[in-house]
């Protein structure tokens, strides 16, 4: 059964310059939900900065892992984490600021009318122009690609800014989950969609990081050419 309460997931590697921010404008937003850091070995004084925060905060808590293994990884951790202590909603979130707490008081009230709730940057142009131009071109080129090969209508399948009820996490079967990196938010979307559940997409603009390095690198951005064809397959 579950408690009625939010869980925050946000993984972290190397975000020292970050977190305290992020922790504070959260707060300011959600003082109901907890939050669950899901650090990946990082070696700049992130977990330092978490372990503060979880002494300070009742509500905030941290899964220490022992290596980098991709975000895909962390954040199933993190859903495991959340079913084994009955949470009703996983709130998905960066380290980086990129999605700005203040969109947690409209995900709370979509809650009421959605399965799903999935935050775009393509709805109704809404929130695309606060990257840099290369990062607009990746991200665009990408959506594009993904919904031409996996024929999902989100406007949005590669964002990272998504809240799921316990019902989706418990329906999707994440033992399934065969991504990685940033294709896996496409890849729990496209299960969610398959399934029938009723996603609902809203407007944000999203925010380029200003501290710390991206994430992203060949590997990653290869998986997310071939997975696809893969994962189509596997749906179809």
């Amino acid at each position: 059964m579950s408690n009625g309460k939010t869980l925050i997931i946000i993984p972290t590697f190397n975000e020292a310059g970050n977190i305290a921010e992020l922790h504070a404008r959260i707060r300011k937003y959600s003082l109901d939900s907890d939050i669950l850091f899901v650090d990946d070995g990082s070696i700049d004084g992130t977990r330092e900065i978490i372990d503060g925060i979880v002494q300070a905060d009742a509500k905030a808590h941290i899964l220490r892992r022992r290596k980098k293994e991709g975000i895909a990884r962390a954040y199933i951790c993190g859903f495991l984490w959340g079913l084994e202590r009955d949470y009703s909603w996983f709130q998905q979130m960066d380290a980086d600021l990129s999605h700005d707490p203040a969109y947690l008081v409209e995900i709370e009230k979509l809650k009421k009318v959605s399965q799903a709730i999935v935050a775009s940057r393509y709805l109704n142009k809404a929130g695309a122009d606060r990257r840099s131009f290369f990062r607009k071109m990746i991200t665009f080129l990408g959506c594009r690609y993904l919904k031409f090969v996996l024929r999902c209508p989100l406007k949005d399948l590669t964002g990272g800014f998504n809240c799921w009820p316990r019902e989706v996490m418990l329906g999707l079967g994440l033992d399934k989950i065969v991504s990685r990196g940033f294709i896996f938010q496409a890849e729990l979307k496209l299960m969610a969609y398959k399934k029938g559940f009723k996603i609902i997409e809203f407007p944000y603009v999203f925010r380029e990081r200003q501290k710390g390095r991206s994430k992203i690198d060949q590997r990653i951005i290869f998986e997310g050419l071939i997975l696809p064809i893969l994962m189509r397959s596997r749906s179809s």
